[in-house]
């Protein structure tokens, strides 16, 4: 289904949000779901980037590349240069499990679980240089 309205920033970082929800639940509960809780991670980081280069620049370029979003938002804040390899870790895993699992749980849980804690600082520092506060969840 297609957007009707252009997508604001705060609709980005709501999307993330939900993705890095998504992704926090897959990690915390069984294995059968862990690489899929992977591709949530790359997903909310790339659409709370998304939303931070569209509130800096006014525009956003067509592109699903983390590290290129990255690389955008770094012209606007240096310090987001501390989250480069983890962006490069995590397109890697994304681009690798994505059509296929591959790799035990316990693997893929030590490959993850350093990437959901850059993920989460990353996610809060743009947090921090936005103003913007994730809903309450609903019960």
């Amino acid at each position: 289904m297609a957007e009707t309205e252009p997508l604001t920033p705060a609709d980005w970082y709501t999307r993330g949000e939900r993705d890095m929800k998504s992704a926090r639940a897959l990690l915390a509960g069984g294995n059968e779901l862990i690489s899929t809780a992977g591709i949530f991670l790359y997903q909310g980081v790339r659409k709370y980037l998304k939303g931070y280069v569209l509130e800096r620049n006014g525009a956003l370029r067509q592109t699903e590349e983390l590290f290129e979003l990255l690389a955008e938002a770094m012209l606007h804040d240096s310090n987001l240069r501390d989250f480069a390899t983890a962006c490069v870790l995590l397109t890697d895993f994304y681009f690798e499990h994505r059509a296929a699992v591959l790799g035990s749980a316990e693997a893929l849980r030590t490959e993850l679980d350093p990437l959901l804690i850059e993920a989460n600082r990353l996610i809060a520092h743009l947090q921090g240089e936005t103003g913007f506060v994730p809903p309450p969840t609903k019960s």
